[in-house]
């Protein structure tokens, strides 16, 4: 069982000046890609990022203080109840006094203590106490080798896939939201992320997080049809735009400027100047 609390409005508004699209309202919008989101609303998509980490996830001890170092914060860590009223069971706090606050849950803690097979095969741990990047609280979840990153791309996964299609030149969003991404990653020793459509049919991420490590789920979707390696990808030129990515990945090895990018959809034919 996995417990957290979100407090978000749905609606992160519009922060775009994009020519040949806008974000301020996606919802409205249709795909009119192929593949599996052809013709798909885009309500309820989001890009969802999975990026690696070097985190000391031995214990949830040990990962507090890690977070605590690392974030410069009080951690309080332990688990949520297993019966009712099911309030969290606070096992120690790291940090105390400081100003910024984390809560740092362990899923399943009680079953393993206990000996006993627990809700997921796999370990997972969830860190409340972030940001995701327009002033609204959330959480994040850790994984053994990986975390999610919890920054939110205002234009959902329809303006996220369309960017790299051609068809939207709003690369200065997407490159902000790639920076925030590359620096959560890099403040917990990852260099690289994976990012996928949160609800698509079927799923091309097949492999969960909780029990296989980073490194063979990349291997893994290599092969998928819709795999974009994101930064070789920008540093082709001549590389075409793609009809159908569905899965990223971006070891943040190459920043181009918006405007070149721009330039190279427009030489490509899919903006009109």
């Amino acid at each position: 069982m996995v417990w957290a609390l979100l407090l978000c409005p749905a609606d992160a508004g519009s922060i775009s000046t994009s020519r040949f699209c806008s974000i301020s309202n996606p919802a409205s919008q249709h795909a009119t890609i192929t593949g599996n989101l052809k013709n798909y609303n885009n309500m309820g998509i989001d890009p969802n990022p999975i990026g690696n980490h070097k985190l000391n996830t031995t214990s949830i001890a040990t990962l507090a203080q890690d977070l605590s170092k690392i974030l410069d914060a009080e951690v309080t860590y332990g688990y949520q109840g297993y019966e009712e009223p099911y309030d969290d069971v606070v096992l120690g706090i790291v940090g105390a006094g400081k100003s910024k606050q984390v809560r740092l849950l362990e899923n399943d803690y009680l079953h393993k203590e206990r000996g006993e097979a627990g809700d997921e095969e796999g370990l997972q741990y969830e860190c409340s106490g972030f940001n995701d990047g327009y002033g609204c609280n959330t959480w994040i979840n850790i994984y053994k080798d990986c975390f999610d990153p919890p920054y939110y791309f205002a234009g959902r996964w329809y303006f996220y896939q369309r960017i790299f299609i051609g068809e939207c030149d709003d690369w200065a969003h997407m490159f902000a939201y790639r920076r925030k991404i590359f620096e959560e990653i890099q403040l917990f020793g990852g260099d690289a992320v994976l990012i996928h459509a949160d609800s698509s049919s079927p799923n091309v991420l097949e492999d969960d997080p909780y029990i296989i490590p980073f490194n063979r789920i990349v291997e893994n979707v290599k092969t998928h049809p819709g795999f974009l390696d994101v930064s070789v990808w920008l540093r082709d030129d001549a590389a075409p735009f793609m009809e159908n990515p569905l899965i990223f990945f971006d070891d943040f090895s190459y920043w181009p400027s918006p405007e070149q990018m721009i330039e190279r959809a427009l030489r490509a034919g899919k903006l009109k100047g």
